[in-house]
């Protein structure tokens, strides 16, 4: 069986499902001796329009009407369309949504309204790339879109074999784009037409799961390779020009369940190391000339790591419900705190220089020193996330497993 994203594992472990949520309350206490006061401005369903202020809005006001899909018939607003992406906060107040089950929505963060939606029958499960004035955007139908930014204009679709869940990089004017099917394209970024394509061995029957697809691709600082994490427990270094292999750097995994080194890769300051995780399995660095192994680090990993560029620190979270700080130089844990009432973590977002963003499958959205991990804030009750917060050190967004989108914002913040 194939999985089409890391989130699918949490799923997997039965630690995924959908909560019954509450209407939003305005003002969310801290925890005490907190230095930092959050806002909770309540949640929106992504499955109608907003109504009234996006600060003021109140889901318990909202009518109980249906909408029609043609792909679904009748559902009720609110239907549980879940999304694995994080919102991604752009200018002039927008925020551009990738939905599973409905694809792309840009949004006024001011009013909530909505400006465009791209609509795909199975919707949007990678991240989208903006370069305006366009975004590109790998949907679930198996194609690769570029769009107008200001409208939602489709400029060129190109059919690939199967869908994408990683993302896309682009580079000298080619964008690539990983694939469920073990691949990775390189198309024309104006065109949309293919250029060449790597594809990797599926995964031998000893593999009951696996999460193909979900690797998004990073260039070299030069532009001139791009690295893939594959699911046959392979990274790739390849000519972004020409698709030419550079090295290929296969590593044993220590799951009995994944072979998957497909979460990530990440790019390390100064270009010569990335940083990619075994589902289940190690956090690796691999030395960017030639793949050899710089260090690794069993930890169980769950989900894609994050790199703090300013730190040089890696966040990471486990499968024991384990959320750590890694240095990149060298793999040594700085710091480790368990939650694990809270589920897992499905990701860890630093901001503000010295904070940490953490979403889980099972607990309440919670801020974390970075120096130490301790816990700094937490909102009120459960709110259970697949995705990825964002923040632009003003306010937070998260969609949950309802497809609902929490807003918060920092009232105060002392050093």
């Amino acid at each position: 069986m194939t999985l089409k994203n890391s989130a699918f594992l949490m799923g997997l472990l039965g630690l995924g499902a959908c909560a019954s949520l509450k209407a939003p309350s305005f003002i969310k206490p801290m925890t005490p001796n907190s230095s930092i006061q959050v806002r909770d401005l309540g949640a929106v369903s992504l499955s109608q329009d907003w109504m009234g202020s996006i600060y003021r809005a109140d889901r318990s006001a909202l009518p109980d009407k249906t909408v029609d899909y043609p792909w679904r018939g009748r559902a009720k607003v609110g239907a549980p369309i879940q999304s694995y992406v994080a919102p991604q906060i752009l200018s002039d107040n927008r925020v551009l949504l990738a939905l599973l089950g409905e694809g792309l929505q840009m949004r006024d963060l001011r009013t909530g309204a909505l400006i465009w939606k791209y609509l795909k029958p199975l919707g949007v499960g990678a991240r989208a790339l903006v370069l305006e004035p366009y975004v590109y955007v790998a949907n679930m139908n198996s194609e690769v879109s570029k769009l107008r930014l200001d409208n939602g204009e489709e400029q060129w679709t190109h059919k690939l074999n199967v869908e994408s869940t990683g993302g896309i990089a682009v580079a000298q004017g080619v964008l690539f784009v990983s694939t469920a099917d073990n691949a990775v394209w390189a198309l024309d970024e104006k065109t949309g037409n293919p250029i060449w394509t790597y594809r990797r061995p599926t995964p031998n029957t000893s593999v009951y799961w696996s999460l193909r697809g979900s690797s998004t691709p990073v260039l070299s600082i030069d532009g001139g390779r791009v690295f893939v994490g594959f699911a046959d427990g392979t990274a790739v270094a390849l000519r972004a020009q020409t698709g030419d292999v550079v090295w290929e750097r296969s590593l044993p995994s220590r799951s009995t369940l994944f072979k998957d080194f497909d979460l990530g890769p990440l790019m390390g300051k100064g270009g010569a190391q990335i940083f990619l995780a075994q589902a289940d399995g190690d956090l690796v660095s691999l030395n960017t000339a030639d793949g050899s192994v710089l260090w690794r680090r069993p930890l169980n990993v769950v989900a894609t790591p994050t790199y703090d560029t300013a730190r040089n620190l890696l966040f990471v979270a486990s499968l024991k419900g384990e959320i750590h700080a890694v240095s990149a130089n060298d793999g040594s844990v700085l710091w480790t705190q368990s939650a694990a009432r809270s589920g897992l973590a499905t990701s860890l977002v630093p901001f503000q220089k010295d904070k940490l963003l953490v979403t889980w499958t099972h607990g309440p959205l919670s801020i974390h020193s970075a120096d130490d991990g301790s816990k700094a804030w937490e909102s009120v009750g459960t709110l259970r996330s697949l995705a990825p917060a964002s923040t632009d050190d003003a306010r937070i967004l998260v969609l949950s497993t309802r497809n609902e989108l929490h807003r918060f914002a920092f009232e105060t913040l002392k050093d």
